[in-house]
């Protein structure tokens, strides 16, 4: 498994399992994938303000972010 693959899975996983003081129950499955996906969204986001500012390149870390989106949108239950 990628390390993509198993950061998917983690955030996933993470969207399901209930949070004290947010909600008792889990999410379902399809709700979680979304939130997942909005969690890399503003992850790539960032990067990609940080980049426009910075000296540096962080093309690395938004490809890596990138490839975790995917495996979240192809992940299967």
């Amino acid at each position: 498994m990628t390390e993509q693959k198993k950061k998917a899975k983690e955030l996933i996983d993470k969207y399901m399992s209930p949070i004290d003081g947010l909600h008792k129950y889990p999410m379902c499955f399809d709700t979680a994938k979304q939130c997942a996906i909005l969690c890399v969204d503003e992850i790539i986001s960032e990067l990609a303000e940080i980049n426009n500012n910075e000296s540096f390149n962080v093309s690395k870390y938004g490809n890596f972010w990138q490839q975790v989106k995917e495996e979240i949108i192809n992940y299967k239950n």
